[in-house]
């Protein structure tokens, strides 16, 4: 699956609870927003909160 195939609804709907993720890298995924950054926050509780999220738009209300 290419990088830009990826949304907030297809990480919502597929993530799973990842304890021992500590870094995501979702510079080149360009269909995400800071919800789903906070879904992949609420399941992966080792996450490193400066892991590479670089200019990621904000949901649309």
């Amino acid at each position: 699956m290419a990088m830009t195939d990826i949304t907030d609804k297809l990480v919502s709907k597929h993530i799973k609870p990842l304890p021992n993720l500590t870094v995501l890298d979702v510079s080149h995924c360009i269909n995400i927003t800071s919800e789903c950054l906070k879904t992949f926050g609420y399941q992966c509780k080792s996450l490193h909160p400066k892991a590479s999220c670089l200019m990621i738009p904000k949901a649309k209300p």
